[in-house]
């Protein structure tokens, strides 16, 4: 009876602390979608007024100013769908050129890349597959991409580069923009990190890029992570997941057929038909 009690309590624990949780949760969106949403709006509908009142010499500030606001709301847009479809959408999984794919996110940021006359240097080999929920997956390395750029100083570098090791491929994007302290590592991936800052063109940060982008590839048996040399001496973000190893079944025996006299290999102590065996992608 006693233990039943314990484990009674023990469950009304638990719930009590999953509804705390969600409650959070809950007032975390509400501040995000009340702050972060309507801020950029707000910021949009004035300088439209102000394109009505002012001279034409202001009109091509205004238009910049106005699609910086745009570019903020749509990367918060894309971070609150990037966390409902975690949520809610099956996880149905991809094999993906790890490539192709690096590629088509640098072509993604090509305007903010020549805007900062950032240079991307990728190496990665052609060869490297690994399996993903690729939506998904891509918001989470443009996240990380996204503010290599955004906390890069003008003229500088970002490296990406892919390597596999047994079962495993680490794809490291490295950064000579703002760094930041050790101490701020484990904080950079807290829901509204206190750690956000703004760009070196004065760019937003909500401090949900992080969050969202490791609980993704965590989510694909992999890790993110961050380090740092300091203040303003670039940061290097690691993802690291299993990778697809192409291997081919292994003959354990060989013995002779009493037909023909042909070779039959016998896998895993089974004997099989002489026919070619295709190698599975694992």
């Amino acid at each position: 009876m006693i233990d039943e009690a314990r484990t009674l309590l023990s469950s009304i624990q638990d719930t009590i602390v999953n509804l705390d949780t969600m409650l959070a949760e809950k007032n975390d969106m509400i501040d995000l979608l009340s702050h972060d949403l309507r801020s950029p709006v707000n910021r949009i509908l004035g300088l439209s007024n102000l394109i009505k009142i002012d001279d034409d010499t202001k009109k091509e500030i205004y238009a910049d100013y106005i699609t910086e606001e745009c570019n903020s709301l749509l990367s918060v847009l894309e971070n609150i769908l990037m966390m409902l479809k975690e949520d809610s959408r099956p996880f149905m999984m991809t094999h993906v050129n790890l490539k192709e794919l690096i590629d088509e996110t640098v072509r993604f940021f090509d305007f903010a890349l020549n805007e900062k006359r950032v240079a991307v240097h990728v190496s990665v080999d052609k060869s490297i597959f690994i399996s993903v929920q690729k939506e998904l997956f891509v918001q989470a390395v443009r996240n990380i991409m996204g503010n290599a750029i955004k906390f890069s100083p003008d003229g500088k570098n970002i490296f990406l580069d892919a390597r596999q090791e047994n079962d495993r491929v680490s794809l490291s994007i490295k950064d000579e923009g703002l760094g930041f302290m050790q101490s701020e590592i484990e904080r950079l991936f807290d829901r509204f990190t206190s750690t956000g800052k703004k760009g070196t063109h004065g760019e937003a940060s909500i401090g949900l890029g992080l969050y969202l982008s490791k609980k993704m590839i965590e989510k694909h048996d992999g890790k993110l992570l961050a380090a740092s040399d300091g203040i303003n001496k670039g940061a290097t973000f690691t993802i690291i997941l299993p990778s697809l190893v192409t291997k081919k079944p292994r003959a354990k025996t060989v013995q002779k057929s009493a037909d023909n006299g042909a070779d039959i290999p016998i896998i895993s102590g089974r004997r099989t038909s002489p026919r070619f065996i295709t190698p599975q992608i694992i």
